[in-house]
């Protein structure tokens, strides 16, 4: 009697890549079915702990081979306290992270990565002139927000978290979004910088 052929594994779920990621981030034991137990914020915050893995800086950003990634948090957030236990003793090329609030007038300098969440969103327009050409990748769950400057925007579709990506604004940072990230995005503005080679 032949023996029954293999079932198929079911198909994956539209936003299988960014869930995967978002597990891997967290370096959780079990399994991806254990994805929807995360709370939003748990979720943007292994978002923005991932783009410290898939973005590079010019060397200039960091103040030597051994210095934190820096992240900032504008205001007070339920992110910043999830982005605090994401970090945790991880190591990101030999780097340690540091997380702070941030404001318009302390916090900013130095800061690698800066969330800015919605609710902060009347604050955007007087934080533009502080970031203008600083390497300083700037993150939100507000609305067009890389409309509006920003360089990587976190929107909510259904019940997944989608990335939405301008390389105008990375370009003039100084920043370089990976390849493998992009893939990720339901939508990029913009196009890579030339290489100088």
């Amino acid at each position: 009697m032949p023996s029954p052929a293999p079932s198929r594994p079911p198909a994956r779920p539209p936003g299988f890549v960014p869930w995967l990621v978002v597990w891997l981030a967290l370096a959780s034991p079990g399994s991806p079915a254990d994805l929807p137990k995360l709370t939003e914020a748990e979720v943007k915050a292994a978002y923005v702990f991932n783009f410290a893995k898939y973005v590079e800086w010019p060397a200039a950003a960091f103040g030597g081979t051994n210095a934190p990634f820096v992240i900032g948090v504008l205001g007070p957030d339920p992110v910043g306290e999830s982005l605090r236990a994401v970090v945790a003793g991880k190591l990101i090329n030999g780097r340690t992270f540091e997380l702070r609030r941030a404001g318009p007038d302390a916090g900013l300098a130095g800061c690698h990565i800066l969330f800015l969440p919605a609710t902060e969103r009347t604050r955007l327009a007087d934080l533009a002139p502080l970031l203008r050409d600083k390497p300083v990748l700037t993150v939100s769950d507000a609305d067009a927000f890389i409309q509006q400057g920003g360089v990587i925007g976190l929107v909510k579709r259904g019940g997944n978290i989608r990335l939405q990506i301008s390389l105008d604004a990375a370009n003039a940072a100084g920043l370089k979004v990976s390849s493998k990230l992009l893939t990720l995005a339901e939508q990029v503005k913009g196009r890579p910088a030339k290489s100088k080679d």
